[in-house]
């Protein structure tokens, strides 16, 4: 139930930044920007909050979510809305950066404890062990 709530404000945020880039920019129908939005909701939440989230932290998360949204907000733009490609990568830039803004918020979401998700430690983290020599030397004999 968790993961519906976060893949809903997903695609909330999906959607604020499409249709307030697409639709203003392009005349596209309603339908295609609908299905650009679920398209790209649906992969990168599989991709990124799913597969990349739980294995790094959460800049690391959004850094990356970065170019997987730009590439899909282009792709889908190319497909969906045959835009010349120069006008299309402005207003995927643009998007991207919109939606990488906001995307910190769906991670905290996706990383509280009630979703199953154990945050690992970094590995520049480390912890000095202190213990009594166990081998006798022959000095100390």
């Amino acid at each position: 139930m968790n993961y519906l709530k976060a893949f809903g404000v997903k695609l909330l945020i999906t959607s604020i930044a499409v249709l307030s880039t697409f639709s203003i920019f392009y005349d596209a129908s309603i339908f295609k920007v609908l299905l650009a939005i679920f398209i790209i909701t649906g992969v990168s939440f599989v991709i990124g909050d799913m597969m990349l989230l739980p294995r790094v932290s959460n800049t690391m998360a959004t850094i990356m979510d970065l170019p997987l949204n730009f590439a899909l907000l282009w792709l889908t733009g190319e497909l969906l809305l045959f835009a010349p490609t120069w006008e299309i990568l402005s207003v995927a830039v643009f998007a991207a950066v919109l939606i990488t803004v906001l995307e910190p918020f769906v991670h905290l979401l996706l990383e509280r404890p009630e979703m199953g998700n154990v945050t690992t430690l970094s590995k520049d983290r480390f912890q000095t062990e202190i213990s009594k020599e166990l081998d006798e030397r022959e000095e100390d004999k």
